[in-house]
């Protein structure tokens, strides 16, 4: 922990104690001698205090405040023993990293906010759109990333997991990527993983150097990522830091 002050100038204004207590000494008072010199001191103080909130001080405390948004694929791609897997995994990782903020987001044409996993274990799904469950006809990876920037505690290191077989038909999930690159906002670390028969393949890194893959099974923090060469690489960026 540390302390320190956007300005200075306001120090100036600690000379006005000494000439309040050379005023109090010349003026004449019916007061005793001891309310004189608490009178001085509540003055002083009062001066002192002024300059230090001008001054704008800062304290800086050391340590990590992790928000984490798990981004659940539950469209008809993606079979229900594959959702019950992901579940489970998103279970042990977030028992073992405990962030200070957890959001469960179950997507496919449409996506909700869970702040509880069990929350996510009992969503409604459909196969057409329907007002309260999720619309299984379609995958909209980018909406539902939209929705999970949105979803972020603020001030925090904030953790992306998309866990998605990649059979986006609806919305480019690289439009929310490039549109954090043109604005020149640090995107989230993310991962994205997936169900199919491949091995996972990063995609890309983000200033995080995190790996953006999709594979069959999630990545682990800190697990090896492939390049789209073959070459295993480990990944700098982790679910848990």
């Amino acid at each position: 922990m540390r302390l320190s002050f956007d300005t200075y100038w306001p120090l100036l204004f600690l000379l006005l104690i000494p000439y309040l207590w050379w005023v109090q000494r010349k003026t004449l008072t019916d007061l005793s001698p001891k309310h004189l010199r608490l009178s001085g001191t509540v003055r002083s103080a009062i001066v002192a205090l002024l300059a230090l909130a001008l001054m704008q001080p800062v304290i800086y405390r050391s340590g990590v405040w992790l928000s984490v948004v798990y981004l659940l694929d539950v469209s008809q791609s993606v079979s229900p023993p594959a959702i019950q897997s992901s579940i489970d995994w998103i279970q042990q990782t977030n028992n073992s990293g405990h962030p200070d903020q957890a959001r469960f987001i179950p997507f496919a044409a449409n996506s909700t906010v869970f702040d509880t996993l069990d929350q996510l274990k009992k969503v409604e799904v459909a196969s057409k759109s329907n007002q309260g469950s999720i619309d299984q006809s379609a995958t909209d990876v980018e909406g539902a990333m939209d929705t999970a920037i949105r979803s972020f505690a603020p001030h925090h290191l904030k953790r992306l997991v998309l866990i998605s077989d990649g059979n986006e038909n609806s919305g480019h999930m690289m439009n929310m990527l490039y549109a954090f690159a043109v604005e020149g906002r640090r995107r989230p670390c993310v991962h994205r993983s997936g169900t199919g028969a491949h091995e996972p393949r990063c995609l890309g890194r983000n200033d995080h150097g995190a790996c953006h893959g999709h594979g069959r099974r999630a990545i682990p923090p800190g697990g090896p990522c492939l390049q789209p060469g073959g070459h295993s690489r480990r990944s700098r960026g982790q679910v848990w830091r």
